[in-house]
């Protein structure tokens, strides 16, 4: 009985030597979104509404935390637009204007090229910066995370819960976007992850406007690479206007 006791006693203390905190899962679930490395990649987005479809092509390039370069290749009237995140910091560029913009906080929740993805999907940290996690459910499978604003933060949402694949490094599987009355407005799926590199991503992205029937935007990436080497003048404003090799 003894025996018994003490076995107890160690699995106990070895599964809690191995406990997340919160803020760990959260970590893990959006490294595994971004792969955690510098990358390069071609995108394609669909914005798709109950009457039309609208294609565009984009490059981006990534040092894989919180800066990242993305140009607009087609359609022919959207091409040289281009956006640069670094860390807290977006800038526009508008090739018509030949003018670059800053991007202030409240305005990052705006939609990106008229499609379901917001300014501040592009980010790399949004959700470490201006959210609470909880870890609200977890089995041998999944855990859910749920978070909540902190105070002043730049976000229209009341609340997001993220659900991941814990036997796959905590790959995100759905982020479900609530809005300050507790409805959920807004669902990003991750679809068909594959092995580039060592690096398991997820290959398609679906971003469902719940609130409107039949509107969703669904991301591909690609000739998708990581580990790459990336000039660091990518993360210039002058990379805007001037683009980047990579």
């Amino acid at each position: 009985m003894k025996h018994y006791l003490l076995l107890i006693i160690l699995f106990t203390a070895f599964s809690l030597s191995f406990a997340q905190t919160p803020d760990e899962v959260l970590d893990k679930i959006v490294n595994s979104q971004r792969g955690g490395q510098t990358s390069s990649s071609t995108v394609t987005m669909s914005v798709i509404r109950p009457n039309k479809t609208t294609e565009y092509q984009i490059k981006n390039v990534s040092d894989g935390d919180e800066r990242s370069l993305i140009q607009v290749v087609a359609p022919s009237k959207d091409a040289g637009q281009a956006f640069l995140q670094d860390g807290d910091n977006l800038y526009l560029y508008n090739p018509r204007l030949k003018r670059t913009l800053r991007l202030p906080p409240s305005n990052q929740n705006d939609s990106f090229l008229g499609s379901d993805v917001s300014y501040s999907d592009l980010g790399g940290s949004e959700f470490q910066d201006n959210y609470t996690p909880e870890i609200t459910n977890q089995d041998e499978a999944t855990v859910e995370l749920t978070l909540t604003p902190k105070e002043l933060a730049p976000t229209p949402y009341g609340k997001v819960v993220l659900t991941a694949d814990v036997a796959n490094n905590y790959r995100p599987i759905t982020y479900v976007f609530y809005d300050q009355r507790d409805t959920a407005v807004r669902q990003m799926s991750f679809f068909d992850y594959i092995d580039v590199e060592d690096v398991f991503f997820p290959s398609r992205f679906e971003i469902e406007n719940l609130t409107a029937e039949g509107e969703k935007t669904a991301i591909t990436f690609q000739d998708l690479k990581f580990g790459v080497e990336v000039d660091q003048n990518c993360f210039r404003e002058s990379a805007l206007e001037r683009g980047c090799n990579n």
